[in-house]
């Protein structure tokens, strides 16, 4: 889920910079968008 704060914050940026990470937001859980953000990082530039 989205939780307030800091933390939605962080994932509202994300979702900028990731749109394909942005689409997820609303259904995974903070340890899941960790996850997330470390494949993103490592993903080729075409995936991003």
């Amino acid at each position: 889920g989205i939780y307030p704060g800091a933390t939605n914050t962080e994932i509202l940026l994300h979702g900028v910079l990731n749109p394909l990470l942005g689409l997820f937001i609303t259904s995974i859980e903070p340890e899941d968008i960790a996850d997330s953000v470390v494949f993103a990082l490592r993903a080729p530039g075409n995936v991003q």
